[in-house]
């Protein structure tokens, strides 16, 4: 769907606060759609761990996951690499946390 998901004015889950980072940043829907998509992905791999207690280790088991195990595209695995950039390097290095 287009429509975007809503957030509360204050989140307090990690999911509502990523998308109101993302849509702060001015990312398109369709980006914020892709980013959920793949975080969601990478915290179910590792046992519903929050992605503040994760690091380069579950990254690259993770990538190593998609590659070995599920096949995935060059194309696929470079949206996940790219999107967990974004996680660490956007959200937690240049944004500050969430």
């Amino acid at each position: 769907m287009d429509i975007p998901t809503p957030v509360p004015a204050r989140p307090t889950r990690f999911l509502d606060q990523l998308r109101t980072f993302i849509r702060l940043r001015g990312l398109a829907y369709k980006t914020e759609q892709t980013y959920v998509f793949w975080i969601k992905r990478f915290i179910r791999f590792h046992g519903r761990i929050h992605p503040s207690e994760m690091g380069t280790v579950e990254v690259e088991n993770f990538l190593s996951h998609l590659v070995l195990q599920n096949n995935a595209s060059v194309a696929t695995q470079r949206v996940a690499l790219n999107t967990l950039v974004f996680l660490y390097l956007e959200l937690w290095v240049n944004g500050a946390g969430i």
